[in-house]
Order: structure tokens, then sequence, then C-alpha cells
């Protein structure tokens, strides 16, 4: 591009004012408090291979906070990349979808942490499809009072899925037999019901 226009200067000359000018504007950041930090993988191609990217989102106002090649799969790598964030930002909650490595983190960085409810509702949305094709034709009412509620977010949420669940009735899974559809809709309750 240079050559181009004409211009006689080192391709390295370019690249050493580029990171200079990088910390300097690193430096000029006016960090701002954040109570809940969004978190989230994404996975983009660069130099020739896939990599993990996690970003953050202030969901007080939904602007982004930073971006880094972390891979969240490894609690390590996210503590080592989260923790000085955190501290700088005072951040007390975050907010994520349900991968172990960011209950690990969060536990261990003494964070509150909410499941994010859009994933919570397209995993259960997903999961509901599949049993309303699989569970005995008895159970079909509750798989459909379990997606209107889904849909509707009542304040009773939790009692009236545990209600539900009771109904259904609890089992012992005998060990090695393979889970049943019904077993399936009682996991999906539980976990409903505690959060």
């Amino acid at each position: 591009m240079f050559v181009a226009f004409g211009v006689d200067i080192s391709h390295m000359s370019v690249w050493r004012v580029a990171q200079e000018e990088a910390l300097k504007l690193r430096s000029a950041i006016i960090w701002q408090p954040v109570r809940v930090l969004g978190l989230d993988g994404a996975y983009v191609r660069g130099r020739g291979e896939t990599q993990t990217v996690l970003v953050t989102i202030d969901l007080g106002n939904g602007k982004p906070i930073t971006v880094g090649y972390v891979n969240e799969y490894e609690p390590q790598s996210v503590r080592k990349w989260l923790e000085p964030l955190v501290q700088r930002l005072g951040v007390s909650v975050t907010v994520s979808d349900d991968l172990h490595s960011y209950w690990i983190v969060v536990q261990q960085l003494d964070l509150e942490h909410q499941v994010c409810q859009f994933y919570v509702r397209q995993q259960v949305v997903r999961t509901l499809r599949q049993l309303h094709k699989k569970v005995p034709e008895e159970w079909l009412w509750v798989v459909e009072e379990v997606q209107q509620m889904i849909a509707e977010s009542p304040q009773d949420g939790s009692p009236r899925l545990f209600e539900f669940l009771k109904q259904v009735g609890v089992q012992k899974r005998v060990r090695d037999q393979p889970r049943t559809q019904l077993d399936q809709l009682r996991n999906l309750l539980i976990r409903l019901s505690e959060s």
C-alpha cells in the first residue's frame, strides 16, 4: 500500500508505531465500574486456525468491555484472564451459559453467577421438543405445561415445576440401565425447579 502511494517507509516501522499507539490507547482507558458482567465465548478463524475468543459485556448498559484470546473450556485460563478484570471493575455478578468452567471460576472468585436466560430457554425448548415426541402419552401434558411456562416465565414457576415432578414421580435409576424419556423429563423438571 505504501509503495502504491509513493511513501518510502518500512512495514516494520509502521508495526512499531502501531504497537506504541496501542499501548498509549490502553493506558488512556478509563475503566468504569461494572456490577454485572456478561461473559461468552466465540470462535473465530485467524492465523490459519479457529481460535477461542472470550467477550465481556457490561450488562448494565450493554456495551462491550474487552475481548481476549482465552480458551473458555480451561478454568485456569479463564480465571487468569478474568480475575484482574473483576478486581479492576468491581464485578459482583457474572452472567454466562452453563459451561462448567465458568461455574468453577466464579466460585473461586467468590462471585454470584446466573445462567443466561436466552441460553436456558434455547436449551430447554430443544429438550422439550425432543421429549414431546418420545414421552409416554399420559405425560405429554407436563411437557406442554413446561413449554407454556418457558414462554411466560411465571413468578410461581419453581413450585409449579416441583409439583409436576411429584406427579411424574421420582424413581431411582437402575445402574447400567439406559435413561428413559421419563427420566429425562424428571431431570429437566429438577434442574428447572432449582434454577
